[in-house]
């Protein structure tokens, strides 16, 4: 996904050109654009409002305290600085989903430390 994040940041690809990317990186993601400006606004049942971004994550989760903070606390640790991030419930609250775009990629080591995290169920770069 980083490829069209970049050039769509850069101002080389059209808002239409970001909705198309988004919809091939995995078709149970819904994306809509406002005013030009495209949003993924849903996956999987989660209702989110975060911008495309080039370095994008998507943590599933556990809907319960602490596992939001657990998830910051690694990142920070390991000095990957968050840009933007929204949280969706799933309709029942039994689940959540992280959308969590940084600075800059997040490591290996750190994805698997997120991976390897009590609450938390998945975690996916696009």
């Amino acid at each position: 996904m980083s490829v069209w994040a970049n050039a769509w940041l850069a101002g080389q690809a059209a808002p239409d050109d970001v909705l198309d990317a988004l919809a091939a990186w995995a078709p149970a993601h819904s994306v809509i654009a406002y005013d030009a400006e495209a949003r993924v606004v849903q996956i999987d049942g989660h209702s989110i409002d975060v911008p495309p971004a080039a370095n994008l994550m998507v943590v599933r989760n556990d809907d319960r305290p602490g596992v939001i903070g657990r998830v910051g606390t690694i990142l920070g640790d390991a000095g990957v600085n968050i840009a933007d991030m929204d949280v969706g419930r799933s309709a029942h609250g039994e689940s959540a989903l992280m959308v969590i775009a940084t600075t800059e990629p997040v490591p290996a080591e750190v994805l698997e430390a997120l991976r390897t995290c009590d609450g938390i169920s998945s975690v996916a770069v696009a």
